[in-house]
């Protein structure tokens, strides 16, 4: 991922949907109060290969987009994804580019400032 790049977990977008931390507005996700934004793009978290297969592709504990899986021919189903012989489990959630990139630090130290207000730091 890109210094300009956070994984948010669907589980963790909702939580703090849920809780009123965070606004959404199409596919932009926005800290509140007045917070900085996040372009968001479906992705998956992939965390192991679990068919036995290895992972030629060397995939395990990257973040791709769908748009990046369907590239590659790979299956996507909630929870996992297949590529060939390879079976992975997946985390399923989004890919946010920080909004203003000049800003990008500030914006990144927010976004860990939520999560430890949240419970999730």
């Amino acid at each position: 991922m890109g210094a300009n790049r956070v994984f948010f977990s669907q589980r963790i977008v909702d939580a703090w949907l849920e809780s009123g931390l965070v606004g959404l507005d199409g596919d932009v996700l926005q800290l509140l109060p007045d917070g900085p934004t996040f372009q968001l793009t479906s992705a998956v978290h992939i965390t192991s290969e679990v068919a036995g297969g290895g992972d030629a592709p060397q995939l395990c504990g990257k973040v791709k987009t769908l748009d990046a899986l369907s590239t590659l021919s790979a299956e996507v189903a909630a929870g996992s994804v297949v590529l060939g012989d390879n079976a992975y489990e997946v985390v399923d959630g989004f890919l946010g580019d920080v909004a203003d990139a000049a800003n990008a630090g500030g914006a990144l130290a927010k976004l860990v400032d939520l999560a430890a207000r949240a419970g999730e730091g």
